[in-house]
């Protein structure tokens, strides 16, 4: 089952007027990861699929319907985007992870801290930090604080913007475990950029080579795109 396809999407994938155009599909339980070196464009590529950057052509559909027929709201609750540097707020951890529950499409779910502790644990953060300052927090602590605050709001789709990049060997591998349980569970599925291979090893799929993908000349209008909200 086709979670989310990439329909001869083209993206803008530097800072030259240069775009790229993809196609693929996620499948239910799998992953796809985004490969390329620094400046090639998977960034960019995340946050087209996030709806985040205004596609430049082509088609993106989550569960076989077009983007344009689902509310922008809609698409973010279920396509989370992760940026690989953590945005966390003023206040403590428990505080931040609450956060993702006072938004309006969430308002009648509760947090369920006992679940968020146990995502916390196994990706091998220490028993205190919830109480911790969340602004205090070292990039790895804070990178894990919010793949945690993401998985507790039960998107269909993650996606990860180098995610294992501040761990050591032993985050690392608890980060891959959990997402490999994960993927595994529901209808869900991962796009992952990053160079990590023993990452792709526990959590394995799909390779897109950005560097070979077609390159799209934009116009100088085009160029200058901003991001959007809708």
């Amino acid at each position: 089952m086709r979670l989310l396809e990439a329909d001869n999407l083209v993206f803008n994938s530097g800072p030259r007027g240069l775009a790229r155009q993809v196609s693929f599909a996620l499948e239910q339980g799998a992953v796809v990861w985004l490969k390329g070196p620094s400046g090639e464009g998977k960034t960019s590529l995340l946050r087209t699929l996030a709806r985040l950057a205004r596609p430049l052509g082509g088609e993106i559909r989550l569960d076989g319907a077009r983007s344009s027929a689902v509310p922008a709201v809609t698409w973010r609750s279920r396509v989370a985007y992760v940026h690989q540097k953590a945005v966390l707020f003023r206040g403590t951890v428990r505080t931040n992870l609450e956060k993702a529950f006072t938004f309006h499409i969430r308002k009648s779910h509760n947090i369920d801290m006992q679940r968020a502790e146990g995502y916390l644990s196994r990706l091998m953060l220490p028993d205190d930090i919830l109480d911790r300052d969340a602004l205090t927090l070292s990039v790895g602590e804070a990178s894990r604080v919010a793949l945690a605050r993401t998985l507790m709001v039960d998107p269909m789709i993650l996606l990860l913007d180098e995610p294992s990049a501040a761990l050591d060997p032993v985050a690392r591998r608890a980060l891959g475990s959990l997402l490999a349980q994960w993927v595994r569970e529901l209808r869900r599925g991962i796009v992952l950029a990053g160079h990590d291979e023993a990452l792709r090893r526990q959590v394995p799929g799909q390779e897109i080579h950005l560097p070979d993908l077609a390159r799209v000349t934009l116009s100088s209008a085009e160029s200058k795109q901003r991001d959007f909200r809708g």
